[in-house]
């Protein structure tokens, strides 16, 4: 797999007046440097899109944007990390900060992929801590002019080669279908990934180990997958996904985890519109998922005795995406993020941080799903 190679380099943000002081800051994947003299500049702050609309080109131009939107949910705030650069160049403006996307407590920065539109200059972007984007707000709210320096050695070099990685417990009776269960190998260069994703790697190896020293024999074949390059770009699993493009009818079910090592409370089903011909109405694929929901339903009873039994209707992962997308019966994983946003893509996700006890339970519930899955008599498609 061609996967993109970017490098951090060298970074610092300090404000340099009304008082120095060094920023928590990692800049954000796939951003640009700002050459070796850096920026200096007076910053802005906006809480929102719309409040920085509602600013004047004059109070843009020449600035660096401070884009400070609470934290309310991954998906409803993520979006500020991902395009706020492109926002802002449109106006003018030299550099973007974004307030980390994740939960404060520990004055950590949070990194994670950005995008460059088409249509913008390419400026630099980078993630403060909650706390830095708090001290920054009460400078400018007691009228101080905030200057800040911004210096990153960001680089994006030519496509390598990568890997994914993949093993199998073939199936006993239904060996040519599949059900794949993963997480993916990459991480972010900061802290050790520990809980994105190399837990999740490690919950899809040890349920389909736990099931074969157990000695049980699924019936249909337990395939793991560990996705390189999910974190900027998905070409893992974009890869796998066209490799068996001819063979996807074989595919029973994906399956992937990569929200981190939280007690696994339930299971949700994903089926895309892929999944049924061309002339399939919405109310017939609303009837497959039911039916797909109801199959999972029935799975409950055998993960209610670790609190596992709960089935919904939603999104299921990045990696099995286009796995999904081509008609491929999907399942995430739901596990307990209560705590996951507060170290995730930042230097606190480490290896210490993970529970054993939970992880155990976790790779039980998993192995649990996966073989009942394999023994079902009934398909998971319309």
């Amino acid at each position: 797999v061609q996967v993109p190679v970017w490098i951090r380099g060298q970074e610092s943000l300090t404000i340099v007046s009304p008082a120095r002081h060094e920023m928590a800051m990692l800049g954000l994947g796939r951003s640009v440097g700002t050459g070796p003299d850096g920026i200096t500049a007076e910053v802005i702050r906006a809480e929102s899109f719309d409040a920085f609309q509602a600013l004047t080109d004059e109070a843009i131009r020449g600035r660096i944007v401070l884009f400070d939107a609470p934290y309310e949910g991954y998906g409803r705030t993520v979006p500020y990390r991902v395009d706020a650069a492109s926002v802002a160049a449109r106006r003018g403006a030299v550099a973007v900060l974004v307030r980390s996307v994740g939960l404060d407590g520990m004055r950590t920065a949070h990194t994670g992929a950005m995008r460059y539109a088409e249509d913008a200059d390419q400026i630099p972007a980078a993630a403060i801590s909650t706390e830095d984007a708090n001290q920054i707000a009460r400078m400018l709210a007691r009228g101080d002019t905030v200057r800040a320096q911004l210096h990153m050695d960001a680089r994006t070099l030519e496509d390598r080669t990568s890997h994914n990685v993949v093993g199998e417990i073939r199936g006993s009776t239904r060996a040519d279908e599949v059900i794949v269960v993963g997480g993916h190998i990459d991480s972010w260069d900061v802290g050790q990934g520990a809980q994105d994703d190399g837990v999740g790697c490690l919950l899809a190896m040890e349920a389909v180990r736990l099931i074969h020293a157990s000695d049980l024999r699924p019936a249909r074949t337990l395939r793991v997958v560990l996705w390189t390059n999910e974190e900027n770009g998905l070409r893992g699993g974009k890869a796998y996904a066209l490799e068996h493009a001819d063979d996807l009818d074989h595919f029973f079910a994906a399956m992937e985890t990569d929200t981190g090592n939280g007690l696994i409370s339930g299971f949700r089903f994903d089926l895309r519109a892929a999944a049924l011909d061309d002339a399939a109405t919405e109310a017939e694929l609303t009837a497959a998922r039911d039916r797909g929901l109801g199959l999972l339903e029935s799975l409950a009873p055998l993960l209610a005795p670790l609190d596992a039994g709960s089935m919904l209707l939603s999104y299921s992962g990045a990696d099995i995406g286009p796995l999904a997308e081509a008609g491929v019966p999907s399942i995430g994983v739901s596990h307990d993020t209560s705590e996951y946003f507060r170290i995730h893509h930042s230097d606190a996700d480490t290896f210490d941080r993970i529970n054993m006890a939970d992880m155990q339970n976790n790779a039980a519930v998993l192995a649990i799903m996966l073989y009942a899955l394999a023994d079902m008599d009934a398909s998971l498609r319309p």
